[in-house]
């Protein structure tokens, strides 16, 4: 029997989904036109406080900013099942709503409207796998294009727009598309098993899955897009936010637990391919998330991990990158702009479903891939391929691409003249206008290589231009057929190293290079896999092992990154990269001592890397070793490729050694390089405070500091220590009491809350803050001494 999902739960999001039919009844039962909505898991604190056992209060406490006036709007909160979906704000334009009515009549309101939401939610769900129709997609996804084109529009728009709390002035928002796929062809294998509709069991497990993951994201919609695809709206989601998402989703498919009973004869079950799209796409803007973001400039920089090495990612030719940019997405109608959204994620799963081993493609790839025309070619390819090499045992696939093109109108000749060169059973198989594949049967990979040269030569002399050719071979290590074409593609990104009028054989190197363009791209886990088969066909090369070190590092799998820079350096003791990331490695895994020697081994290899004296000073310093490490700072600060935050540490290693005139020159320099450095600011500060005696100055440089980050119980601390020192005890008070809310654990305050106190006349305060003091470190001296006049015990 079928699993059926149930649709009758609402959810925050379905306040989002249909907020059109929402506005639309509340319009028919109030005249009124000025609506706008909130949904619970955007602003968390504003239903709980409407509700109560008999009534709900006409005007709630904590409610977010919105362009009406309190004392002429109604609040309508939404509650199902006692549980808070969201808000609804009115507002009260002929004056006709009294409070009498909204306590009685306004739950019976709020459930008829929620009853009615839940019927469209009903409509417009796909009862076979439990997610939205693809209707309701379309018209999602056109109502948030819409939302950003109004307010991206100077003029004035008539109608306030539903979510006024968006970050930023745009809406922006992911779209993830997913796709399930069979690791072999069902069209090719038939199975009497596979009726109609069986596909449904399969969504049954998944969607619910899918959605746990997805509890805590706000205004998550999932939609099923066609038998095999989902869409996946996430409101206020950049891309790295989105790239999270689908790691989480693509993590579900690779544990390989929704396999079908039916489908178990296949190798590997279910996989998905998944493509993302973040909206707008724009490079130059700076992408926010739902909730305050900020930069964090002024914190500690995590260990560079370096990959290193020969082998690297040959330079990516730029496509339009204004295809999808915000200027084209303000300038398209909104169905226009949903028909390229569409076809950019077919794009991106194209792209996706071509990575075997980590099928991801975010949609800014798009640009940037230059050979993405003849990726998605390739799987056509296999296409024709499959009836060739369906009994051949062993075969090599040569891709070859024209360095220069031959013209298009000859292209059809000329692929005829090279097929003419061909032995029996050998074919040609064009890909792009200046690309072809050559089908090489029963033939070894030796043999295939003196083929593909020999052709190479003929198409040289017969034709003037010159090719570059990719081989791949079959069979190797665990690859399937349909793999061998892609190994061949790899093969040709590795001839681009070498030139034009090249042919390279797929090897580990190849696999090292694929790897490296994953890992640019942000995909460890695919770039691991790549390493990984890299290793399974040279288990000596160091680059490689360095490389799957430094992912594994990324992952924070120490134990793994350490063997494989162990391993790298017993193959090669003088490998600088290793011997740096081996440091770092230590340092995370808590092995001070392993970590400085393995970093000063580095040092001895490479005595000016601005890394690795920045790592051995912090390592020193944290060992209350502040000479030496002062020592290795100042040698980083020298370095020709210095960054500006190593003056921050200077700063405090002077600190640590009382050195203050000289941790004020560095501070200075740290905050002139960084101005969002709010450390640097706030003890720069405290220096002008009780060096220069100018509290004018050392106030504006700690105010600075709180402004950068006022979460920061040691900037509420220091500027409260200015304003005692100022004689203003109000504002002493007031923020040394906002730093012992943030840290109630830390002596000083209570120490200098004392002193406040003191100066006040209140002996008693003064001496309760001391003892509590006290409490938290009863070896704080400089409390011992405050209360020795006056005596410990309260009189």
């Amino acid at each position: 029997m079928r699993k059926r999902l149930s649709i009758t739960l609402l959810e925050p999001q379905d306040i989002f989904l249909f907020q059109e039919y929402i506005k639309k009844d509340l319009r028919l039962l109030f005249q009124t036109q000025d609506i706008l909505l909130w949904t619970a898991n955007c602003t968390p604190n504003l239903p709980s406080p409407l509700i109560t056992e008999s009534k709900m209060e006409a005007i709630p406490r904590n409610l977010p900013t919105h362009p009406f006036e309190k004392n002429n709007s109604v609040f309508l909160p939404f509650i199902w099942q006692n549980e808070p979906l969201g808000i609804a704000i009115l507002k009260n334009m002929a004056g006709t709503f009294k409070e009498n009515i909204l306590s009685g009549q306004w739950p019976k309101i709020s459930q008829l409207i929620l009853e009615k939401v839940r019927v469209y939610k009903a409509y417009f769900t796909d009862t076979e796998s439990g997610a939205l129709a693809p209707e309701l997609f379309k018209d999602t996804l056109i109502q948030l294009i819409t939302t950003d084109q109004k307010g991206r529009d100077n003029k004035p728009v008539s109608q306030p727009e539903s979510f006024p709390d968006l970050p930023g002035p745009h809406t922006r928002f992911s779209i993830i598309f997913i796709e399930a796929f069979f690791t072999q062809s069902l069209k090719r294998r038939p199975n009497p098993s596979l009726k109609p509709g069986t596909q449904s069991e399969f969504w049954a497990d998944i969607i619910p899955a899918i959605k746990n993951k997805l509890n805590d994201i706000a205004l998550s919609c999932l939609f099923r897009r066609d038998k095999s695809t989902l869409a996946l709206i996430v409101p206020f989601c950049d891309e790295e936010k989105g790239r999270n998402i689908s790691l989480a989703i693509f993590e579900l498919f690779n544990k390989r637990r929704f396999t079908p009973p039916h489908l178990v004869r296949f190798k590997d079950g279910i996989k998905a391919a998944i493509g993302l799209l973040s909206y707008p796409i724009n490079s130059n803007e700076t992408h926010m998330s739902c909730g305050d973001t900020k930069d964090n400039e002024n914190k500690p920089p995590s260990p560079p991990f370096t990959k290193g090495g020969n082998s690297s990612s040959p330079p990516l030719k730029k496509g339009d990158t204004g295809e999808f940019s915000a200027e084209k997405c303000q300038n398209l109608p909104p169905e226009n702009l949903y028909n390229l959204i569409i076809e950019k994620g077919e794009e991106t799963l194209a792209v996706a479903r071509s990575r075997s081993a980590y099928p991801l493609c975010l949609s800014r790839e798009l640009e940037e891939t230059a050979s993405l025309k003849m990726i998605k070619n390739i799987h056509q390819v296999i296409d024709r391929l499959k009836t060739k090499w369906k009994r051949a045992g062993k075969f090599s696939l040569i891709l070859a691409r024209c360095d220069a093109q031959n013209g298009k109108e000859d292209y059809g000749p000329f692929l005829e003249k090279i097929n003419s060169w061909l032995s029996p059973g050998q074919s040609i198989l064009p890909c792009t206008e200046d690309s072809f594949f050559v089908y090489l049967p029963d033939i070894s990979p030796e043999e295939a290589l003196l083929t593909g040269q020999n052709l190479k030569s003929q198409i040289k002399e017969a034709c003037g231009g010159t090719v570059a050719m990719g081989l791949a071979s079959y069979p190797v290590l665990d690859y399937e057929k349909e793999e061998v074409t892609f190994n061949a593609y790899k093969a040709l990104v590795h001839t681009d190293f070498f030139g034009p009028d090249t042919i390279t054989a797929f090897d580990a190197v190849s696999l090292n290079i694929s790897g490296d363009t994953l890992f640019n791209a942000g995909h460890i886990h695919g770039a691991i896999m790549e390493y990984e088969k890299g290793l399974s066909l040279d288990p000596q090369d160091v680059n490689l092992l360095n490389s799957l070190g430094v992912c594994y590092a990324r992952l924070r799998w120490y134990k793994r990154a350490i063997s494989c820079f162990e391993k790298t350096l017993s193959l090669e003791k003088d490998n600088f990269m290793a011997q740096y990331n081996l440091g770092l490695a230590y340092l995370k895994t808590g092995i001070p001592d392993k970590a400085f020697l393995a970093l000063q081994q580095a040092a001895s290899l490479n005595g000016n890397h601005f890394d690795i004296l920045f790592q051995m000073g912090k390592l020193l310093q944290e060992q209350k070793r502040g000479t030496e490490a002062v020592g290795y700072f100042q040698k980083a600060a020298q370095c020709p490729d210095a960054k500006g935050y190593i003056y921050r540490y200077l700063g405090e290693a002077y600190l640590g050694l009382n050195l203050k005139k000289d941790a004020m020159a560095a501070f200075k320099k740290a905050v002139k390089s960084n101005p969002a450095d709010a450390f640097s600011f706030n003890w720069l500060g405290m220096l002008y405070a009780e060096l220069k005696n100018d509290l004018e100055i050392a106030h504006t440089l700690c105010r600075n500091a709180l402004e950068l980050d006022h979460q920061n119980s040691l900037y509420w601390k220091t500027i409260g220590r200015i304003y005692y020192l100022k004689n203003d005890y109000p504002q002493a008070i007031h923020h040394l009491k906002e730093a012992q809310r943030r840290m109630k654990k830390d002596h000083e305050i209570y120490y200098h809350l004392g002193l406040v106190y003191e100066k006040m006349g209140d002996i008693a305060k003064a001496r309760r803050k001391w003892q509590k003091a006290l409490k938290v470190n009863p070896l704080f001296k400089e409390a011992w001494i405050a209360l020795q006049p006056i005596g410990t015990i309260e009189e």
